[in-house]
């Protein structure tokens, strides 16, 4: 085996491990000898990149105990739909859980409307659109 260069890249498929010449009057010794060389890297490569397994438990995301309320109203009254779920005619008011929804007001002669709005846990958040 050649030395390995920090800059050169060890397929360690390829790479044969030997034992230095002096394993056999090593085994007699009670210390083992140092390891020294390519071999040595490649051994220390394999160990230091070994990967252990970790388990995974994937879980739902529990919904936030404390929901937000959308209070939604549009003049003339039209068809609420949050998220893309209809809930019904406007006014009207929601819990959503917090974070960003979408709101579309849909009037079937004067069109849709639609806008983003965050919910924040515990609060009210009002939106009121004119067609």
């Amino acid at each position: 085996l050649e030395p390995v260069l920090e800059s050169e890249t060890i397929d360690l498929d390829t790479v044969k491990v030997t034992e230095p010449p002096h394993a056999e009057s090593a085994a007699a010794d009670a210390t083992p000898p140092r390891a020294s060389g390519p071999a040595s890297l490649v051994e220390r490569f394999r160990a230091a990149s070994t990967v252990k397994p970790v388990p995974v438990v994937l879980e739902e995301t529990p919904e936030n105990p404390y929901p937000g309320m959308l209070a939604a109203s549009s003049t003339p009254s039209a068809m609420l739909v949050v998220d893309g779920r209809p809930l019904g005619q406007s006014p009207r008011a929601v819990d959503l859980q917090p974070g960003i929804h979408t709101v579309v007001f849909v009037h079937p002669e004067l069109g849709r409307k639609s806008m983003t709005v965050s919910i924040w846990a515990g609060k009210t958040t009002n939106v009121a659109v004119d067609f």
